[in-house]
């Protein structure tokens, strides 16, 4: 015998496969891209909850992505948070050197609802500089409001400092594994 729920309650079952959390996008994206292709009706709301929070670990990701958003603008406006993983062993496995992240700078201020940034260096100090420029391209943010850095290392603190003071809307900062050149120094 079928199940007879009303749209609204199949939506509420959607969210809850993808709750705002901290720790990840959820771990029932599999779930969640079956609604998507379940019926034209759950095809949005699915969608909604797939982009809201996109994790790219992998250069390959973050190509995939950039073409996905740049070819369906709209999917922009669903993105809530946006954590960019970047792995040594992925970087290391490129057929040639990595001159830069394969994110276009026009996209950067496209996300009207970004809500959370999170980078994490994962490779090692030759290549975290190229990772670094890619986040301060992000500087100056207006609608971040959450601010993840993993990894880093700065010239000095007060670069630390600045990066930090350019997102003017941010409420919770997290720290880790960060360090800087020039021991004992000040930050006005």
């Amino acid at each position: 015998m079928p199940i007879h729920l009303v749209h609204d309650n199949w939506f509420h079952i959607i969210d809850l496969l993808a709750p705002d959390r901290t720790a990840g996008p959820s771990e029932y994206y599999a779930d969640l891209c079956a609604c998507a292709l379940t019926c034209q009706a759950w095809l949005w709301r699915a969608r909604h909850q797939l982009y809201k929070h996109v994790e790219l670990r992998t250069l390959h990701s973050i190509r995939l992505f950039t073409r996905t958003v740049t070819e369906c603008p709209w999917l922009r406006d669903l993105v809530r948070r946006l954590e960019f993983w970047f792995m040594e062993l992925d970087w290391e496995r490129q057929p040639e050197p990595v001159r830069s992240i394969p994110f276009p700078d026009d996209l950067i201020g496209s996300f009207t609802a970004l809500y959370g940034l999170r980078f994490a260096c994962c490779t090692d100090a030759d290549l975290s500089w190229k990772q670094l420029e890619f986040v301060k391209k992000w500087m100056g943010s207006e609608r971040v409001k959450v601010l993840w850095l993993d990894g880093f290392q700065f010239d000095t603190a007060a670069d630390l400092t600045r990066l930090i003071w350019s997102f003017p809307q941010l409420e919770e900062l997290n720290l880790f594994q960060l360090w800087w050149d020039g021991a004992g120094d000040s930050v006005d």
